[in-house]
């Protein structure tokens, strides 16, 4: 490939099939190797992971690595899994912003709420 090339045109339509790249960091195949990688449909899922790493980020350094950050994207399956996957990472830190974004329906999975909520000093509620 050239440098003018789209590369991005090999890649259309593979989306959930094996991908091999012959990489090198320069133009030659001496040295180089081959890696394989499953291109994704939608990276929706990137973004968000990307969004929620960065709030966390903010109030990591907002606080000095004291408070923990955990964004519920829903009331479902995917809210309780997200929960569990950050909460107890972060259960020794001495506060949690549970971030559920106007979700009026928290109280569906109480024992997270409950978990968060052990040693509560104060809560704000917002919507937009």
């Amino acid at each position: 490939m050239k440098g003018t090339d789209d590369v991005y045109r090999l890649l259309r339509n593979k989306a959930d099939n094996p991908v091999s790249l012959t990489v090198n960091t320069r133009p030659s195949f001496e040295g180089a190797r081959i890696v394989s990688y499953r291109p994704i449909t939608d990276e929706s899922n990137l973004i968000y992971l990307d969004w929620v790493d960065h709030n966390r980020h903010k109030v990591e350094q907002a606080t000095g690595g004291r408070v923990g950050y955990i964004h519920i994207p829903d009331m479902g399956a995917n809210g309780i899994r997200e929960f569990i996957k950050w909460y107890y990472p972060q259960i020794r830190k001495e506060g949690l912003v549970v971030d559920v974004r106007a979700k009026r329906r928290w109280q569906r999975f109480p024992n997270a709420y409950r978990a968060a909520a052990a040693k509560t000093v104060g809560v704000k509620l917002l919507s937009h």
